[in-house]
C-alpha cells in the first residue's frame, strides 16, 4: 500500500513539472518593440520613428523608396548643404543610418561608437494630403512637423548628447503602387506607403539645446548627426 501511494504520488509530480511552462531569457530581438506595418501613412511614420529609435537598419532601410532624396536646412546647416550640393540619396540615408545604429571606423580617423539610446519626439504623425503640382492626393500625403529628439554616443571620457530641440522637418508619402525604384523586400502595392522625399526647414533660432539635461549637451539638428556618421 505505501509504495502504491509512493507511486501515485510521483505520477502527480511528474505531471506538474511537465505542465510547467519553461522560461527562457528574452532574446534581443524578442526584448525590442513590434513594429507597425507601413499599411497606412500614419503607420509608416510610425514605423519610422520605431525603426529608428529601435536601431533596427533593415527595417528602416525599407522605408524609402530609390529615388529618395534629402536636403539640410540651408538655416542651420550651411556647410553640409554645400557638402552634399550634388544631393542626398537612399544610399547615404541607408549608410548614415547603419553608421549611427552599429558603429563604424571613418577612414583615418577612431571609431566612431553606435548610439546607446535614441528618442525621437514627432509633435504631428498625421500626414495630410498633397496635392500640389498635380499629385494625386490619394497616393501622395505629406507630414509637416515639429521634430524634437535626444540621441547619446558612448564617447570617453563623457558621452556625448546630442540634444535636437524644436526642428521642423517635412516628410513626403507615397503608396507603394505609385513608388519607383523599390526592391523586392517592398512591396509595391496599395497597401504600403513609403518615404521618397525629406526636407529640413529648421531655422537657425531654433532652440540651441535645455541646459536642465543631466548629460553634457551638444545642441544639434537631426541634418547634423546624419552628416556626422555618414
Amino acid at each position: 500500500m505505501k509504495v502504491t501511494n509512493k507511486l501515485l504520488l510521483l505520477a502527480v509530480l511528474f505531471a506538474l513539472s511537465c505542465g510547467k511552462e519553461t522560461t527562457r531569457p528574452q532574446t534581443q530581438q524578442q526584448q525590442q518593440q513590434q513594429l507597425v506595418t507601413n499599411d497606412t501613412p500614419q503607420h509608416t511614420v510610425q514605423r519610422f520613428i520605431g525603426a529608428y529609435e529601435q536601431k533596427r537598419a533593415a527595417e528602416y532601410a525599407d522605408l524609402f523608396t530609390g529615388d529618395f532624396t534629402y536636403e539640410f536646412s540651408n538655416g542651420t546647416d550651411p556647410d553640409l548643404v554645400t557638402k552634399y550640393s550634388t544631393g542626398w540619396f537612399k544610399t547615404d540615408e541607408d549608410t548614415a543610418a547603419m553608421h549611427l545604429f552599429h558603429g563604424y571606423m571613418p577612414q583615418g580617423q577612431p571609431r566612431a561608437p553606435a548610439a546607446s539610446s535614441i528618442n525621437i519626439e514627432f509633435a504631428n504623425t498625421a500626414p495630410v494630403d498633397d496635392g500640389g503640382g498635380g499629385i494625386d492626393p490619394a497616393t501622395h500625403k505629406f507630414l509637416f512637423t515639429r521634430v524634437d529628439a535626444q540621441i547619446v554616443i558612448p564617447t570617453s571620457p563623457d558621452p556625448t548628447n546630442f540634444l535636437i530641440e524644436n526642428n521642423t522637418n517635412i516628410f513626403y508619402l507615397v503608396r507603394g503602387d505609385h513608388a519607383l525604384e523599390l526592391t523586392a523586400s517592398q512591396p509595391a502595392d496599395s497597401t504600403h506607403w513609403y518615404v521618397y522625399r525629406w526636407v529640413d526647414i529648421t531655422t537657425a533660432s531654433a532652440s540651441p539645446g535645455s541646459p536642465d539635461s543631466p548629460l553634457p549637451s551638444s545642441p544639434a539638428t537631426w541634418g547634423k548627426v546624419k552628416g556626422l556618421y555618414r
